[in-house]
């Protein structure tokens, strides 16, 4: 509010001279007029100084409020993504944790499925059945082949999505580090 001050008393040393002029000196109507004119311009010219030092007051302040919220959204959205990482991990931990408990259990069935079937095929051997036993025997051995080699394509499949879940997790803190640092240089200032 201080910036009008200058251009407000400005006009009031004019406008007084101007007064003082007409209540001190005989004049007629044209001197008059023209006095008159005279105030009315320097009023004129001080209105627009005036709208011009508000018009910039307000693009200041306009300003200011856009950085802010620039600032404020910025804010907003590294907290958001933040909190969608840690969630997506919550929810990837979650489906880890509820698939290894279905694993072990379908592991202890699967199991126990192949001890009943190397049993059968070496009760087979010994009941004089070798060729059926050893049938039963071998396909134990292929299936449980199988099951393993697909346990362990599981396993990395499992490593290689955890990886991926991490690279986004580190992007965003490699990407948060620096404001933080360009804040702490700010307050420094």
């Amino acid at each position: 509010m201080f910036k009008f001050l200058p251009g407000i008393l400005l006009v009031q040393i004019a406008t007084s001279v101007l007064a003082f002029i007409l209540i001190r000196t005989p004049v007629d109507d044209v001197q008059t007029a023209a006095i008159s004119l005279l105030a009315f311009v320097i009023s004129l010219f001080g209105a627009f100084w005036f709208a011009s030092i508000a018009h910039n007051l307000h693009k200041d302040a306009l300003e200011k409020t856009r950085q802010q919220f620039t600032q404020e959204r910025e804010t907003l959205l590294v907290d958001t993504e933040r909190q969608k990482v840690e969630m997506l991990k919550q929810t990837h931990d979650q489906i880890v944790k509820e698939t290894n408990r279905a694993h072990a259990k379908a592991n202890l069935k699967v199991g126990a499925m192949f001890t009943a079937a190397v049993g059968f095929g070496a009760v087979m051997l010994f009941s004089q059945l070798i060729t059926a036993g050893l049938l039963v025997l071998a396909a134990t051995g292929g299936a449980l082949t199988g099951y393993l080699a697909r346990a362990r394509q599981d396993r990395l499949a499992k490593t290689v999505l955890q990886q991926q879940l991490q690279a986004p997790v580190s992007k965003l803190l490699e990407v948060d580090e620096p404001k933080k640092k360009k804040k702490s240089a700010i307050k420094k200032s």
